[in-house]
């Protein structure tokens, strides 16, 4: 393109500076969008990624049968070290096991509470790439009372960031720093602050594990020479199970059954299968959300098109005279690509600002950890190149061949129309349009009305007035805090407080238990929780029948069991639960450590999320508490007390950081997956409107000017602008309903397919899918409306002169 070809495409740009400024807001609010998505949905599918040994490396999971499956994440303790004995492919294990909770760090009698700390094999950097810093990681996690730290949780224990070789407490016990790793990539499955060698554990514990195969706990990774085929080594796993499994479960008599098998680490982050398992991607969402990114970006290119195509019978007559002068449509082809290959550079441009400014948002809202550095990775850079021109390619040659293509002589007469096809393209784009907002504005609606639900919903106690506070392990601190915390109740505004941590949806324990059927022993696998006497007064629970627990009562801490009224019906008690027969801590010839009777039925409530259904729960005495006080208040407005708590806290334990939990806060954490998605669909339904705005205001100016004489003829026969709106807009308002006649079926479909993930849900009401309408018909009218308001005060005579 020549230099005066381009000066003066650039005055045409300067000249339209609405049509400049919506082209490049438009596609590049688009281009934005889908960089964002797209570059959302490379972190996700990278996860794990960069482990050298990645496509050799599985995870062994266990599948337990006690007449009651448990698809668990987790294994027994000698799967690993056995599996490698018995089998040439195996070339390494590594186990995981959480260090609690929370492991209570402990560094000059400062205390820091630090999460994801893991009880490791001295495998684990044969298997996995976590870079060492400083130490040897051949013997870093060989000794007991070895502790490897990452690179930030050293600097922050210690201050001078010397950490190696160090020592520091966890729970009184004294370890030493043998190694500093680099920091763990937040694309990872095993999020790392600090690992502890396997072999700190008690020999106790080992032993116990290491004889039990039912005894499951530990996160198992295999490391194979090469790559190998699943279904065909869970054959193999098979006959491991009849060789190890089988004669110890008849040995104990036990029936049940255990089942494994292996997934590719490349896999992992999407399997959603397993209980006891790491947070997880949802392929679903990605699927969505990538929907969401072709989508935008169609509507973007769609608008522009529509506007290169509004603007082009302005240029129709610069067209018709180099014709006339002899330019070939080669030629004028090529120019009209060049210009509007300028305005797609420069709205790539726009949406690149619009990235680096909503990345940071961005990532609050989903969660992770995107950089912008991550546009520059070559295996996202090449594929979006790619796209991108394709994309400019495509949006730009149809509007250059259409204005190339012109007759010069019907041109230089006025008439640059291409008839009706060019009208149903247009008001198949628009249609598009409409149909994809509708679908975005409904399902965020119908999504938000599940959260409200979810938030709502009466979970059968009262969330919003309880208050847990972590006790620490520590036996100094502890001494310090307990005379206090055995004082709580006497506070005014304390109805009741427990030394039991209130399950707050994020899943109980499971444990195999023999329940009386039928005047039978049978073995099954149900939730349970260790509770005080006070946990039922904490929780609100009513006692429909029978009695609470008593430490008065010697016998009731191993004889003494409550059940909630789910249990009783589905084992067939009913009404007669009181004085039927429970065992746990099970043991050959039908004897159980725990043996006793059934004292009382309490009401159902949901100890699990509302995607679960309710289950049977057992209710175990443990009158010395655990590790957490829960204390529920007379009133939900908790600032004050948390206040006061912290103020005490701080005199009787300086140094030891008060942890708390506001019971409805957690309980709203267990749907941050929801939320995202929630957040994400808002997100871009703001976006899917204005780019559907935009398009139907192109489509409109499209519309207009060609039509000018025609309108300025009605005016001067004496149509109303309320005539001349009903004229223009009478097939956009026929769109739009068809958009929501096909738009209908499918929003209710998706909705109710994911309402079913949820056992407790809201019912699906026409009411978000007419709010979606009329939500869309309103704008719409107001900018159909603005454009007529313009056309009406142009004086006819000038309008019917036009051109």
């Amino acid at each position: 393109m020549k230099t005066g070809q381009i000066k003066s495409y650039l005055r045409f740009l300067s000249k339209n500076k609405l049509f400049t400024t919506i082209s490049v807001i438009g596609l590049g609010v688009g281009i934005a969008s889908c960089l964002l998505i797209s570059l959302y949905i490379h972190y996700e599918t990278s996860f794990d990624h960069y482990h050298e040994k990645k496509d050799r490396i599985y995870r062994l999971t266990s599948q337990l049968d006690f007449n009651g499956v448990i698809d668990a994440a987790v294994t027994n303790l000698p799967s690993g070290p056995t599996l490698l004995q018995d089998y040439p492919e195996v070339e390494s294990y590594v186990r995981f096991r959480r260090f609690g909770r929370e492991a209570q760090i402990k560094v000059d009698q400062k205390m820091y509470p630090t999460s994801n700390v893991w009880i490791v094999d001295s495998t684990i950097f044969d298997v996995f790439s976590y870079p060492m810093i400083q130490g040897d990681p051949k013997r870093a996690l060989v000794q007991p009372n070895s502790i490897v730290l990452t690179k930030t949780t050293a600097d922050r224990l210690f201050e001078n960031g010397e950490a190696y070789n160090q020592t520091l407490f966890i729970n009184n016990t004294l370890y030493q720093v043998t190694g500093i790793i680099e920091d763990i990539r937040p694309q990872s499955e095993m999020q790392i602050n600090a690992l502890v060698s396997l072999s700190s554990l008690p020999q106790p514990f080992m032993d116990a594990h290491n004889q039990d195969w039912f005894r499951i706990g530990f996160y198992t990774y295999l490391l194979f020479h090469q790559p190998v085929d699943k279904v065909e080594f869970e054959q193999k796993l098979v006959e491991f199970e009849k060789k190890y499994v089988q004669p110890w479960s008849a040995e104990n008599q036990i029936v049940a059954s255990l089942k494994y098998e292996i997934t590719p680490l490349k896999n992992l982050h999407f399997d959603n299968t397993k209980t006891y398992d790491q947070p997880k991607g949802n392929k679903t969402y990605l699927i969505i959300f990538a929907s969401l990114a072709v989508f935008l970006l169609l509507i973007a290119v769609i608008n522009y098109i529509n506007l290169n195509l509004a603007q082009g019978g302005k240029r129709s007559k610069e067209v018709g005279v180099r014709k006339a002068t002899g330019a070939q449509q080669k030629e004028i082809f090529t120019q009209f690509i060049s210009e509007s290959v300028i305005l797609s550079f420069l709205a790539l441009l726009f949406g690149l600002i619009v990235l680096v400014i909503s990345l940071p948002y961005f990532n609050r809202i989903i969660q992770a950890e995107i950089s912008f550095g991550s546009l520059w990775n070559l295996t996202f850079l090449i594929p979006m190149i790619g796209i991108f021109a394709m994309i400019t390619l495509a949006a730009n040659s149809y509007p250059a061949m259409l204005l190339s293509r012109l007759n010069p002589i019907q041109v230089l007469k006025g008439n640059t129309q291409n008839g009706s096809k060019l009208s149903k393209l247009n008001q198949t784009l628009i249609f598009i349009q409409f149909l994809f907002s509708l679908f975005m504005i409904t399902a965020t609606i119908m999504v938000q009305d599940q959260m409200t639900f979810i938030s709502e919903y009466g979970l059968g106690f009262e969330k919003d007035k309880i208050l847990t506070l972590r006790i620490p392990a520590d036996s100094t601190a502890r001494n310090q805090l307990s005379p206090w915390l055995e004082t709580i109740n006497t506070n005014a505004n304390v109805i009741a407080s427990s030394q039991t941590r209130i399950p707050d949806g994020s899943g109980t324990g499971q444990l195999m238990f023999r329940i009386e059927q039928d005047e039978k022993m049978m073995e099954q696998t149900i939730n349970y929780l260790f509770v005080d006497e006070e946990f039922l007064d904490v929780m609100g629970l009513d006692l429909i029948h029978g009695r609470n627990f008593d430490k008065n009562i010697a016998t009731d801490q191993q004889q003494a069991f409550i059940v909630n009224q789910k249990a009783a019906e589905v084992f067939g008690w009913y009404t007669d639960a009181l004085n039927k027969r429970v065992q746990w801590g099970l043991m050959p010839n039908g004897q159980a450590t725990n043996d006793g009777k059934v004292i009382g039925v309490v009401n159902n409530f949901n100890f699990q999320t509302l995607h679960n259904d309710l289950a049977p729960l057992v209710l175990c005495f443990n009158p010395n508490g655990g590790n957490s006080m829960s204390i529920r208040y007379n009133t939900a407005e908790l600032n004050g007390p948390i206040q006061k708590l912290q103020t005490r806290w701080n005199e009787l334990a300086p140094g030891f950081p008060m942890q708390y939990e506001v019971l409805s806060t957690s309980i709203s954490d267990n749907y941050q997956t929801e939320k995202r998605m929630h957040d994400v669909l808002k997100y871009f339904s703001y976006i899917a409107i204005i780019l559907a705005l935009v398009g139907l205001f192109a489509l409109v100016s499209y519309t207009l000017q060609s039509r000018i004489k025609e309108i300025g003829i009605r005016k001067v026969l004496g149509a109303s602008t309320w005539q001349l709106i009903w004229l223009i807009s009478k097939n956009f308002w026929i769109l739009l309903s068809i958009a929501f006649v096909v738009s209908t079926p499918v929003v209710w479909w998706f909705i109710q397919d994911w309402l079913n993930e949820f056992a407790f849900r809201t019912a699906i009401t026409p009411i978000p899918f007419i709010t979606s309408y009329m939500l869309i018909a309103i704008l719409s009218g107001l900018t159909i409306g603005y454009h007529i308001w313009r056309v009406s005060r142009v004086d006819p005579v000038k309008a019917l002169r036009y051109e």
